[in-house]
């Protein structure tokens, strides 16, 4: 199993990451994602995991209240493949205004263990761990690390976008790919599928099970 590997250095331990519920994930100026970390005089330097995982529903923070999409996320050699489809029958904020909300939450997830018990798939390395408990609370550590880590998977990753076709033909079943700039701004280039499946390299990475998915409610914590 592949990793990327920085001799000498310990891994943020799960009490410096953000935990997994949205509505508690530490606030992050637009501006600051993607961009680099001299605002905190520390190198923090992001390690994957090769692993696959799926979350049916991966929740997010909306505009309203909490979202809720399906996300597959395939980690190799340090990149990222993201396949982001919103649910049917769902009212929420959509996946294309919520990006970085889905972008926030799917890293959060990935420096937590998995939902079939894999390890965690990000961890951030911080070469100067004693001294951030000098300079900085645990919130901003933590906005810190998730900050840096959404930056790296803006950089290395090719995420896929999916809407299923409506009832009635109002809206056709659409994919994107959707690219990040330098500073973190996401573009949208519309697809068919068989050029979205060419970019992933896996057709089945797409492909999804109709009663599984229209299921999804159910997958909810009560």
């Amino acid at each position: 199993m592949a990793q990327v590997v920085l001799q000498g250095h310990a891994g943020v331990s799960l009490s410096d990451c953000p935990p997994m519920n949205p509505v508690s994930l530490p606030r992050i100026a637009a501006d600051t994602v993607g961009t680099s970390s001299a605002a905190m005089p520390m190198l923090d330097i992001v390690l994957a995991e090769d692993q696959s995982r799926e979350y049916l529903p991966l929740p997010f923070r909306g505009f309203w209240n909490e979202g809720y999409c399906l996300l597959r996320v395939r980690v190799r050699q340090g990149k990222f493949v993201v396949f982001c489809s919103q649910l049917p029958a769902y009212y929420g904020t959509s996946v294309t205004n919520a990006l970085e909300a889905v972008l926030e939450s799917l890293v959060v997830h990935l420096m937590h263990p998995g939902p079939q018990g894999q390890p965690p798939a990000l961890r951030v390395v911080s070469r100067f761990g004693w001294l951030r408990r000098l300079l900085y609370s645990k919130v901003q550590w933590q906005a810190h690390v998730l900050r840096t880590a959404m930056a790296q998977v803006q950089r290395h990753c090719l995420w896929v976008e999916h809407y299923f076709a409506t009832e009635g033909g109002l809206r056709d079943e659409t994919y994107a790919l959707v690219s990040f700039n330098d500073n973190g701004t996401p573009a949208w280039r519309y697809v068919d599928r068989d050029v979205a499946a060419e970019e992933v390299g896996d057709v089945a990475f797409l492909m999804l099970e109709a009663e599984k998915v229209a299921a999804w409610a159910s997958n909810i914590p009560r």
